[in-house]
């Protein structure tokens, strides 16, 4: 009888160390997903308010670049003593680059490296609205339909 206790009680001790170890397994898994799940909520957060940073740039460029062709018009008639549509048109240009900043300034150098062409391409638009109101305030309309922004 007392082998038969003895068995048991060694078979006991074996299942009672593997249901330690599943606990012990089962536990470090819960606290890794948790981790996951917390990195991949941190990067969804970066993720949204860098389309929204840049989405609000590119929103703000094409409103100023619209406000510009409405100050265009009186400017081609001679006529350009409101410059509301200018003034409107300068602080959207602000607005995207404080927007397009906020994206572009926490990006690591290796982003910066992968973003480089719309980090580009946002500053030659962005250059080029500026230069554009530049030269509808001078009145000059033939330096206007060659910008680059109306080819």
């Amino acid at each position: 009888m007392f082998r038969n206790t003895r068995i048991a009680t060694m078979l006991l001790g074996i299942i009672a160390i593997f249901f330690t170890f599943q606990l012990l397994v089962g536990g470090m898994g819960f606290v890794a997903l948790r981790q996951t799940n917390q990195d991949v909520a941190q990067l969804y957060r970066l993720s949204s308010q860098q389309v929204n940073a840049v989405n609000s740039a590119a929103l703000s460029l094409v409103a100023a670049r619209t406000d510009l062709g409405r100050y265009a018009t009186p400017v081609a008639q001679g006529n350009a003593s409101d410059a509301t549509s200018l003034q409107h048109a300068r602080q959207r240009i602000v607005s995207a680059d404080r927007a397009f900043q906020g994206f572009s300034g926490g990006l690591s150098a290796e982003e910066t490296a992968e973003s480089a062409s719309l980090i580009d391409a946002y500053g030659k638009f962005s250059a080029n609205l500026q230069n554009v109101g530049r030269v509808l305030e001078a009145g000059d309309m033939e330096a206007y339909f060659k910008q680059g922004t109306q080819q």
